[in-house]
């Protein structure tokens, strides 16, 4: 299996579990990480 096929089954288009410990005023929206976890095919 290639590096792209492991992508494509399981971290293409999916919404990851976020968990932070501490400060989080800095922390990313989930909104902004979930959309960061999809790329444009062509």
């Amino acid at each position: 299996m290639e590096l792209r096929d492991v992508f494509s089954k399981y971290i293409y288009d999916k919404c990851p579990a976020v968990a932070a410990v501490g400060p989080v005023e800095q922390f990313p929206d989930y909104n902004c990480i979930c959309s960061a976890m999809y790329w444009l095919r062509f």
